[in-house]
């Protein structure tokens, strides 16, 4: 069983309040809201799929590197971990 699997239900629980958040953002520019509250929601979504993506990539780290004997697959994962990395610091 993957670690997404093993952690899916706190996974989940983050990705619900990120949608909670996402939602809150789409009414407050629905609504007259003031530019600082808007930045400020942004940011909040912005920390919260952060925390989601540390998350994920320590249970990725864990299992697929730390756990990995086979030295081969433990530098493909790696490669994996650090092109996705340089994505999202894109």
């Amino acid at each position: 069983m993957s670690h997404t699997m093993r952690e899916q239900k706190k996974l989940n629980a983050r990705v619900s309040k990120i949608q909670g958040q996402v939602n809150g953002l789409q009414k407050m520019l629905q609504e007259d809201h003031e530019c600082q509250q808007v930045l400020q929601q942004i940011a909040a979504i912005r920390g919260a799929v952060n925390g989601l993506m540390r998350e994920v990539i320590k249970g990725h780290l864990a299992e697929h590197l730390v756990l990995e004997e086979d030295l081969s697959k433990r530098e493909a994962d790696m490669d994996v971990v650090m092109k996705v990395i340089d994505s999202y610091m894109k």
